[in-house]
C-alpha cells in the first residue's frame, strides 16, 4: 500500500452553516479545505469575544450608570423633601399673615387674642425654619426698612430716567417739524 493511502483522510462534507463560514474567509480562487475551516471558525471565536467585550463593557456601564442615577433619585427625593417642608412653613406664615390684615375689621379685645396666637404660629414656624436651615440667617439676611427704601428709590429714578430718554426722541422730532 501506498503510504498516502495509509494516512487517515478525512473527507468531510460541510453543512450550510460552515459553508457560509469557509466561504466568509476564502478567495474566490481557492478550493476549500480544512485549513479554512479553521480560520473560519477562529474569525468567528474573535467575533464572539469581541461580543462578549462589548458585552461586558456594556454591563459596566450600565451599573455605573444605575448606580448614578439611584443616588441622584436619592438626592432629589431629600431636596423635594426639605422643599416641600419648607414651603409647609411658608404656607402657614403667610395663613398667619392673612389672619392678622383680617383683625382690622375686628373689635380690639378679640384682636389681642388672635395676635397672641399667630405670634405663637410665627415663633415655632421660625424655629422650625432654623431647625431645618441652620444657616438661615447667613442665607435669608433679616429685612432691612432702610435698605428697601433705597432700592425702590433707585428703581423709581432708574424707571424714571429710562421714561425721560424714550421722551427725547420724540421731542425732537417735534422741533424738526
Amino acid at each position: 500500500m501506498r503510504v498516502e493511502n495509509t494516512e487517515a483522510n478525512w473527507r468531510l462534507r460541510l453543512g450550510d452553516r460552515a459553508r457560509q463560514l469557509v466561504l466568509g474567509v476564502m478567495a474566490e480562487d481557492q478550493k476549500p479545505d480544512g485549513d479554512l475551516l479553521e480560520q473560519a471558525l477562529a474569525h468567528l471565536d474573535r467575533k464572539v469575544m469581541l461580543a462578549n467585550a462589548r458585552s461586558e463593557a456594556l454591563a459596566e456601564a450600565h451599573e455605573r450608570l444605575a448606580l448614578a442615577l439611584g443616588n441622584q433619585q436619592t438626592r432629589l427625593e431629600a431636596v423635594f423633601e426639605h422643599n416641600a417642608m419648607m414651603l409647609g412653613i411658608v404656607y402657614r406664615q403667610l395663613f398667619v399673615c392673612r389672619q392678622v390684615i383680617a383683625l382690622i375689621d375686628v373689635p380690639h379685645d378679640d384682636a389681642g387674642l388672635v395676635l397672641a396666637k399667630t405670634l405663637e404660629v410665627l415663633q415655632t414656624a421660625e424655629e422650625s425654619y432654623l431647625r431645618l436651615i441652620p444657616e438661615a440667617e447667613r442665607r435669608y439676611p433679616a429685612f432691612d426698612q432702610a435698605r428697601e427704601n433705597a432700592a425702590l428709590a433707585q428703581m423709581e429714578a432708574a424707571s424714571r430716567t429710562k421714561a425721560e430718554r424714550a421722551k427725547l426722541p420724540a421731542k425732537e422730532e417735534e422741533r424738526e417739524r
